[in-house]
């Protein structure tokens, strides 16, 4: 058993008072925690980060919310922690402090548990493997008909160099989202060997996250 570590940046520091309650947090420790908001009306992949305040374990104690997992990461890992890829899953939260006068600067760190040999460009958990590989070649009329989240369908290009994702059901070459060009999803493709496929956007980019089955 091995670790791997996936460091996720932290965004939305400035409102309500975050910047002086991080810096709390940087001088005198604590707990925080994570917490997926699904139903975030600005952004279901909303990963909010949250530390304690008050006296532990006791009515008094609040968990106050000092930041989000930035959106294109938020893309990537949201699904993965509702679907509990992760194999037992822990994280730390940097707060560095650049002076009164400058926004702290955050970063999450997650760690994971993975398979000894699992190849750097792919992901393990428990007995699935999977794999991020971002698309380009956007179709954004076909896109915004399609859910973050929601399952796609795949196809390796006649010269096997690129893999294209399709929105699911569809067909004659209709659906068209998007390409990527991982050899390790090629290559599994050209094995026949099954998937499943999820597509995440955020912003004016889009990640197809692949579970990869034998």
């Amino acid at each position: 058993m091995a670790q791997r570590t996936m460091s996720l940046a932290v965004v939305g520091l400035s409102h309500d008072g975050r910047a002086d309650a991080l810096r709390r947090f940087a001088q005198e420790g604590g707990r925080a925690r994570l917490e997926r908001e699904p139903e975030n009306a600005a952004d279901g992949n909303a990963i909010a980060i949250r530390i304690a305040t008050g006296v532990p374990n006791t009515n008094e104690q609040e968990w106050l919310l000092v930041g989000y997992v930035a959106a294109d990461r938020a893309a990537i890992v949201a699904p993965l922690f509702d679907r509990q890829y992760f194999r037992n899953p822990r994280f730390i939260v940097r707060v560095h402090l650049q002076g009164e006068a400058t926004l702290p600067k955050v970063a999450l760190e997650l760690t994971y548990d993975v398979d000894d040999g699992s190849p750097e460009d792919d992901m393990r958990a428990g007995r699935r493997e999977f794999l991020v590989a971002e698309l380009g070649h956007l179709r954004w009329d076909n896109i915004e008909s399609v859910q973050s989240g929601d399952d796609v369908s795949l196809w390796v290009h006649p010269d096997g160099d690129r893999v294209h994702a399709y929105r699911r059901g569809s067909v004659g070459g209709l659906g068209f989202l998007g390409s990527a060009t991982s050899r390790r999803l090629i290559a599994h493709l050209e094995q026949k060997l099954q998937y499943k496929a999820f597509m995440h956007c955020a912003g004016s980019r889009a990640w197809l996250t692949v579970r990869l089955d034998g």
